[in-house]
């Protein structure tokens, strides 16, 4: 009987240890100064030291996209300066990532200046970079343009579908397309949309399947933006 305890002891103490050594693992790492050798896109850059960072909270268009070379353009005004790096661990493709002062906080300032939307922001975020990027989309900020048709849709999110409906004269959906706040798009189909009619699409983005927090923009052919819709926000 005497055994219980001190086996019972072994593992209390066993998890104590266990519980510091993840609390020490998880401590964000301390901020750290960079000089910044090229930028790569609108999110990413490379240090003179080989590191890459990719900045959270934020998503700017990929090669080939629209907007590419303007988001891309504005994040090279920092190229061969020190930065200011607070690292936040690592991506699956081995990149630090990382919240950057250059002195203005820079990822927050990119979406405030319209040069990429918001994306996976932390909790303790979501406010301010919510309010910067619906500011630059309605200034026309950067890579954000109104289509003529903008705020001509409503939106309503009904899992997995996705409820449009049009408040102003016949639509033709040609050439548009649809994405979340990652990379995820979807072209729509050559489409006609009364005044007052609902259409319903099912892009199949995961995001809005599943319910989580995300932001829905459609675009027409010129990459113009129709609508933005906050969803779960």
């Amino acid at each position: 009987m005497k055994k219980r305890p001190a086996f019972i002891f072994a593992l209390i103490l066993t998890a104590l240890i266990a519980s510091n050594i993840y609390l020490l693992s998880h401590i964000p790492k301390q901020k750290t100064f960079g000089k910044v050798q090229r930028v790569i896109d609108g999110d990413t850059l490379v240090l003179t030291t080989g590191e890459i960072l990719r900045l959270i909270n934020i998503n700017s268009p990929e090669k080939a996209r629209p907007g590419y070379e303007e988001a891309t353009s504005f994040l090279k005004q920092i190229e061969n300066q020190t930065i200011e790096i607070l690292p936040l661990g690592l991506d699956k493709y081995g990149r630090t990532l990382a919240r950057v002062n250059t002195p203005d906080y820079l990822n927050l300032k990119i979406v405030q200046e319209g040069f990429a939307n918001k994306y996976l922001v932390r909790d303790e975020e979501i406010s301010s970079f919510a309010k910067a990027e619906e500011n630059a989309i309605e200034n026309e900020k950067g890579i954000w343009k109104k289509s003529e048709n903008f705020n001509c849709l409503n939106a309503e999110i009904n899992s997995p579908a996705v409820l449009l409906t049009n408040t102003c004269q016949t639509l033709q959906t040609k050439g548009w397309r649809m994405k979340d706040e990652s990379r995820k798009e979807y072209n729509f189909p050559s489409l006609e949309i009364k005044n007052e009619e609902t259409i319903t699409i099912k892009p199949e983005i995961a995001s809005f399947q599943n319910g989580e927090r995300n932001t829905l923009y459609i675009f027409d052919s010129e990459g113009s933006i129709i609508l933005y819709y906050l969803f779960n926000y």
